[in-house]
C-alpha cells in the first residue's frame, strides 16, 4: 500500500493507519451489534448513490452479481440493503488466515470466530465448498443478488494483473457464472461505519457482451481507484 501511494508523507501515511486501525475495532463492535446499527441507518443516515443502477439489473428477473472489495463497511452495507429488501448471498472464504491471531489464535479462537461470524452474515457460501458455483448459479437463476469480493479467493482461474503498485492475480471464474446466467454484472462500493455509511452502484455491465479480461481489468482499476481515495478504509 506504502508503494502505491509513494507520493504522500510519512505524517499522512501514519494518520492513514490510526485510522486504519480505528476502523478495525469498530468493525468488530458492528459485528456485535450489526442489526441494530443497520436499522438505525436505515432511518436517515445513509447516502446512496446509483440505486437506479441496481433497480434496472435487478428488474431484468436474471440476478445480479454485486462486485466490491475488502471495505470494512462491507457487512453493514449489506445488512442495511436486506432491511431495504435486497437480501443478498456473500461469497467468502470460510477461515481465511489473519497473522495477527498467531498459532495459538488459529488453534482455539478462529474456528469460534468463525461460527460468529456465520452468525452475524447468515446467508453466504463459502469459496472452499465443492458446490459453491451452483449455489451462486442457483440464487442468480432465482433472480436474487450475490456479491463477490474482486480481491478475495474465489476461483481458480485467475489473471496477473498490476495492483497497488504490484501484481496480484485476480479471479475470472465470476464472470464466467454471470456470461452463464444471463446476468448482469453491478459495481458495488461502501465506505463508513455505525455513524454514517455510503453506498454507491455503478452502471451495469453484461459479460456476455464484453471481453472478459477487458472487463476485469476494468473492475480491478475501479478497485484501485476507490482503495487509494480511502485507503484506511480497505480492510486487505
Amino acid at each position: 500500500m506504502k508503494k502505491a501511494l509513494e507520493r504522500v508523507d510519512d505524517a499522512h501515511i501514519n494518520s492513514i493507519v490510526s485510522q486504519y486501525v480505528r476502523f478495525y475495532m469498530e468493525r468488530t463492535v458492528n459485528d456485535l451489534f450489526l442489526d441494530k446499527f443497520a436499522h438505525q441507518l436505515v432511518s436517515g443516515k445513509v447516502t446512496f448513490r446509483g440505486v437506479d443502477h441496481l433497480q434496472q439489473a435487478f428488474d431484468q428477473k436474471l440476478g445480479v452479481l454485486l462486485v466490491s472489495g475488502h471495505f470494512f463497511a462491507s457487512r453493514l452495507a449489506k445488512k442495511i440493503l436486506a432491511k431495504r429488501g435486497f437480501p443478498i448471498l456473500s461469497v467468502r472464504l470460510k477461515a481465511p488466515r489473519d497473522p495477527g491471531m498467531g498459532k495459538l489464535g488459529e488453534r482455539t479462537l478462529q474456528k469460534r470466530f468463525m461460527r460468529f461470524l456465520h452468525g452475524v452474515i447468515r446467508d453466504e457460501v463459502y469459496v472452499q465448498d465443492k458446490d459453491c458455483s451452483l449455489k451462486i448459479l442457483q440464487r442468480l437463476r432465482q433472480g436474487g443478488l450475490v456479491n463477490i469480493h474482486l480481491d478475495g479467493g474465489f476461483g481458480t482461474q485467475k489473471i496477473s494483473i498490476p495492483f497497488l503498485g504490484r501484481t496480484h492475480f485476480f479471479p475470472v471464474t465470476f464472470l464466467r457464472l454471470c456470461q452463464i446466467a444471463g446476468s448482469p454484472l453491478v459495481p458495488f462500493w461502501f465506505s463508513g461505519d455505525r455513524r454514517q455509511v455510503e453506498i454507491e452502484f455503478e452502471a451495469p455491465i453484461n459479460p456476455a457482451e464484453t471481453d472478459t479480461e477487458e472487463v476485469l481489468r476494468s473492475l480491478v482499476c475501479r478497485l484501485e481507484k476507490r482503495i487509494l481515495a480511502r485507503p484506511e478504509q480497505y480492510e486487505w
